[in-house]
């Protein structure tokens, strides 16, 4: 897992353009979001659940980053979103974590994405 020290050392890395930070940071909440059914067992990584504060801690400072770029906050949903559609049943234990993971970015992606990221992608996955 990636420390809070090399999170905190991407975030204020004297940044060009073409920084690879949300890049790192969105690699880093994939993984995460593949282990969803892992940390949802912990307590979750949302707000308000009981669980690990570091875990919540890293992965809102990497939610900060991937912020940074409109580009890399869409990419990041639909990967976790398309994803999500292929690996298992709709009601398993394990897609309604990785669900759970998703709205979990997309809530706090969601000043960042397009408006037609949010219609296309995000509100339909909320009426299932």
């Amino acid at each position: 897992m990636v420390s809070q020290p090399v999170l905190l050392a991407s975030i204020r890395h004297a940044a060009p353009t073409t920084s690879v930070s949300p890049t790192i940071a969105s690699l880093f909440l994939i993984n995460l979001w593949h282990l969803a059914f892992v940390t949802s067992r912990f307590g979750g990584i949302s707000a308000h659940a009981a669980g690990f504060e570091e875990l919540k801690q890293a992965c809102y400072l990497a939610l900060d980053i991937v912020a940074s770029s409109q580009i890399e906050s869409e990419v990041l949903l639909r990967r976790t979103h398309e994803i999500g559609q292929l690996t298992v049943p709709e009601f398993h234990p394990v897609a309604l974590a990785k669900a759970s993971t998703f709205f979990v970015y997309a809530e706090q992606l969601v000043g960042v994405i397009t408006q037609d990221t949010l219609e296309s992608l995000v509100l339909p996955a909320c009426v299932k």
